[in-house]
């Protein structure tokens, strides 16, 4: 094997995407571009969102699948942090690495606003471990 394949041995699928994101060339691969609220943008790959959530699925994919917005993809109604940490779970196929930043009533705060983006996109797993976070988070605070 090539010393220099992004790969790094790994196999497993949920090891290949979240090698695939961390990529410093991760864009080189993506084929959909977000427009973020902020005025950012955030590449993607349509494939991994699909798989994770059934609602990219229909948007790019399914019955709302058109080329009028399919690339770019303006969000408008989620918070441009929350969104790039659901991608960012998303890829990683995991929540754990949030489970350290709640720490204060902002980054509390924040988790609600990936919930909401969460649920907008029925990424379950996303729900199912943030409610878990906040609610460990809610009873250590008091």
């Amino acid at each position: 094997m090539d010393s220099t394949d992004w790969r790094g041995g790994d196999y497993k699928m949920t090891d290949l995407i979240s090698r695939l994101h961390s990529r410093p060339d991760r864009d080189a691969f993506s084929d959909v571009t977000f427009i973020l609220p902020d005025g950012s943008q955030l590449k993607a790959h349509k494939f991994v969102l699909a798989m994770a959530s059934p609602v990219f699925e229909a948007q790019f994919f399914g019955p709302f699948a058109d080329s009028s917005n399919n690339n770019p993809v303006t969000i408008k109604d989620v918070d441009s942090t929350a969104f790039r940490r659901l991608i960012d779970c998303i890829y990683r196929s995991s929540t754990t690495f949030l489970k350290t930043e709640i720490n204060n009533k902002e980054q509390f705060q924040d988790y609600m606003l990936l919930l909401q983006a969460a649920h907008m996109y029925l990424v379950s797993n996303v729900i199912t471990d943030v409610n878990k976070y906040s609610y460990e988070h809610i009873m250590h605070t008091f």
